[in-house]
């Protein structure tokens, strides 16, 4: 996830249906892995008639800061849990072997949300996508009765299909061992996004 990209009408819709699926299904804990990417180097500018200024911190701080979503979790009476990490593409396999490390450690039961800036890997995978391969793999070290949750943002190539969201979900069932997946999502405020989730038995 890029972190300009937080707190649109998708992360509205996103933790909506994760505090949903944990009420539900009486789970009190949600992962997040946003698959944090390093800054762009001219994020932070600000230019005043065309000169350069300083950029409050306070301000970036505030609405830049992924973690800040952890304070949702008390007053919906779960924990939230960040795992802020950079994730840099070309140190994927060293990634996803840490993450499996952490997840491995939590007993409770919880909903684990992979939270890439486009979602599944269409043919490959670039830094903006979860590889199937990846999903097996957490899917692999997870718990009886935690779920597995993906974001998946519909591909431009097929903003005229229908249904876009059949083939992205079939691709998460199968790194799911063919775990069947419910597929949550908002027609009306974030129509072109998607969630993928699939519950360990």
């Amino acid at each position: 996830m890029q972190t300009e990209y937080y707190a649109d009408n998708r992360d509205v819709v996103k933790w909506g249906t994760l505090i949903h699926l944990c009420r539900r299904e009486g789970l009190k804990k949600i992962v997040q892995v946003p698959f944090l990417q390093p800054e762009s180097g001219g994020a932070r500018r600000l230019f005043i008639d065309g000169s350069p200024a300083a950029f409050p911190p306070e301000v970036w701080a505030h609405f830049r800061d992924l973690k800040h979503i952890e304070a949702l979790g008390g007053q919906a009476g779960l924990r939230i849990k960040v795992l802020d990490e950079l994730f840099v593409h070309k140190q994927r396999a060293e990634y996803m072997k840490h993450l499996c490390s952490r997840l491995c450690v939590m007993k409770e039961p919880k909903a684990v949300f992979l939270d890439p800036d486009t979602g599944i890997e269409p043919q490959a995978a670039t830094a903006k996508h979860v590889k199937v391969c990846e999903i097996a793999q957490i899917w692999g070290v997870l718990r009886k009765k935690d779920w597995l949750v993906v974001y998946q943002h519909r591909p431009q190539r097929v903003a005229s299909v229908v249904d876009w969201r059949k083939g992205p979900k079939r691709k998460f069932e199968s790194g799911c061992g063919l775990a069947r997946a419910v597929t949550f999502e908002s027609k009306t405020l974030a129509p072109d996004v998607a969630f993928f989730a699939a519950r360990k038995t």
